[in-house]
């Protein structure tokens, strides 16, 4: 199913618009050329690809790009009566690549806390596919410096399972109830951070981003209120 709602339609479609081309090559092959309509289905796959397409666009360092899917986040949010995990996972995820990207001030309008919901908690959903190198992991990515066979076989499936944990990351750093690792938020950013540098670096990038900033004129929509209240959809029905 297609989203048929045309301002945000618009947003995606000046998003995917704005992608720059020329900074990675793996990066245009991960995206496709299918990636509007994706991103445009009305799924729980194209919700994923949101997230997917607002990590890369960071970890890219195409801030021009983030804003379009701030702008988007915000646009649809505001419209909803309440808003599902599904909807706080897009949040929370564009509100960690803003915060990456150092767009503060979109960074502070995106900081939601999940309220406690019947989501798998985050021992399952965090995979760390860069840091977890025991033995017995064999989806482990490898090093920064150098990644397992694993990855050098096939890099887009390898990339795509990498930036849904970093969601997952994003995500679960936000919402306390879900969190049995019992990790404070610098250890959610740790992860976060090596994560990027290796996927940066798989991407043919340096592995640490340069301390660029780019100043944008960052604009929330003048009715902005908050978000709608959060609502299980998959916890107990009320009476």
């Amino acid at each position: 199913m297609i989203a048929t709602d045309a301002n945000a339609g618009r947003l995606l479609h000046e998003a995917v618009e704005a992608w720059n081309p020329t900074i990675s090559e793996i990066a245009n092959q991960y995206l496709g050329p299918k990636i509007e309509a994706e991103l445009l289905e009305d799924s729980v796959r194209g919700a994923e690809m949101f997230t997917k397409f607002g990590v890369i666009s960071a970890l890219t360092g195409q801030e021009n790009l983030m804003e379009h899917l701030v702008q988007y986040v915000l646009e649809t949010s505001s419209k909803m009566s309440a808003i599902t995990f599904l909807t706080c996972r897009k949040i929370s995820t564009i509100q960690w690549c803003s915060e990456y990207l150092g767009l503060s001030e979109y960074a502070q309008i995106l900081a939601i806390e999940i309220e406690p919901m019947s989501e798998p908690p985050a021992s399952v959903k965090i995979q760390r596919f860069v840091t977890n190198d025991d033995d017995d992991n064999w989806d482990w990515l490898g090093t920064v410096e150098k990644p397992t066979s694993t990855f050098t076989v096939s890099p887009i499936p390898a990339l795509d399972r990498l930036f849904d944990d970093m969601a997952n990351l994003a995500t679960y750093r936000r919402f306390p109830s879900g969190n049995d690792l019992k990790w404070g938020i610098e250890d959610f950013n740790k992860e976060l951070a090596i994560s990027a540098s290796f996927a940066r670096a798989r991407m043919g990038l340096p592995a640490e981003r340069p301390d660029h900033r780019m100043e944008l004129d960052t604009m929330a929509p003048a009715d902005l209120r908050g978000f709608p209240p959060q609502i299980d959809v998959h916890g107990p029905k009320r009476q």
